[in-house]
């Protein structure tokens, strides 16, 4: 969502994670959330793998299910959706743990890197994505 959208004109990923107080090591960032903690774009919404454990906690604390897109079950609350495992960019579903190994970190936060994120959105090439990969390039050229 948009700040207009959610009402906040400080919304973002990170101000998101804050309100949840998520315990540190059990949760990752995924999806376009690497772009808003970038300042490549702000995020829609918040896209997480995490931990068993975590994942059971949010459960019982009343997160609705939720079926993706593409068929992988989750649970979500507001703008935030939370998944036990994500397909990465090689199309092979991967633990909370093994996703974590290849984090890119930002202010202390993991996120999915911005280069499988890329990768991502080439294979899948939505018009949005598109969009996002010249945003991705513009940001990578300035970063030289």
């Amino acid at each position: 969502m948009s700040s207009e959208q959610t009402g906040h004109e400080d919304y973002s990923v990170l101000n998101e994670l804050e309100k949840l107080a998520l315990p540190e090591g059990s949760f990752m960032v995924m999806g376009s959330g690497i772009l808003d903690a970038l300042g490549i774009r702000k995020a829609h919404d918040v896209d997480l793998v995490v931990s068993g454990e975590l994942y059971l906690k949010l459960i019982a604390d009343g997160w609705n299910e939720k079926v993706s897109s593409d068929g992988h079950h989750g649970i979500e609350q507001g703008v935030i959706e939370a998944y036990p495992d994500w397909t990465d960019d090689d199309d092979v579903v991967k633990t909370f743990e093994q996703m974590l190994a290849g984090a890119e970190w930002v202010k202390g936060v993991p996120y999915n890197s911005l280069a499988k994120l890329a990768l991502y959105k080439q294979r899948r090439g939505q018009e949005k994505d598109l969009k996002d990969l010249q945003l991705i390039a513009v940001y990578l050229e300035a970063a030289r």
